[in-house]
């Protein structure tokens, strides 16, 4: 190159873009932990059964480590629209699941 042609950034703008976007993320995620750690302890607890015990999380009884953690690291981020369906269930390892006729994607208008 000579000497007055400008140089070039030693990333591309979106690598630039993708790393600041990540350090909002993990900071966002430390930001939902603490949030956790302060909550747990307030919400009301009662014996489980599949857990030790389960905690209520806005009218809801949650394992809290598994259900009401996830709940908390996806509410910030889920925009419920007239149209969307949630579906939740348990991880399988056949194809049972795909044989029940069960299909994913956007809901029919």
């Amino acid at each position: 190159m000579s000497e007055g042609a400008a140089s070039l950034p030693s990333k591309p703008c979106q690598e630039t873009s993708l790393n600041n976007e990540k350090k909002d993320d993990e900071e966002a995620y430390q930001e939902t932990i603490a949030k956790y750690g302060e909550l747990v302890l307030s919400l009301p607890k009662e014996r489980g059964w599949m857990t030790q015990h389960l905690v209520q999380y806005q009218g809801f009884w949650l394992s809290p480590a598994c259900a009401f953690k996830g709940a908390l690291l996806l509410q910030p981020h889920f925009h419920a629209r007239p149209s969307d369906i949630f579906l939740a269930t348990f991880q399988i390892t056949d194809d049972k699941f795909n044989a029940s006729g069960l299909t994913f994607g956007p809901a029919a208008e």
